[in-house]
């Protein structure tokens, strides 16, 4: 069987997103996005719209169905209360 090649650049580029937004938070108390940073999650939006199926890092997953409004504009503060997304996209599933 073929590797599916997008799809491992989709996990690859989560993962790194996701050390990339954790040091942000933890270590820099950032609240913005690099430039390479909101283009990797505009790509990975892009991703995930063709692929429902595909597979991605989780955390990245919430963190972009938190900051989508952001990830998509050219500013704007990031929203690091992934628990409140998680939990939103979980009450939307039972409903």
């Amino acid at each position: 069987m073929a590797e599916d090649e997008e799809q491992l650049a989709a996990m690859a580029l989560s993962n790194m997103l996701t050390s990339a937004m954790m040091r942000a938070y933890d270590i820099e108390h950032r609240s913005w996005l690099y430039l390479w940073e909101r283009d990797g999650y505009r790509w990975l939006l892009r991703f995930r719209e063709r692929r429902p199926d595909g597979v991605m890092c989780a955390w990245s997953s919430r963190f972009i169905d938190l900051n989508r409004d952001v990830i998509l504009a050219d500013g704007g503060n990031v929203d690091w209360n992934l628990r409140a997304a998680r939990l939103a996209r979980d009450a939307i599933k039972t409903e």
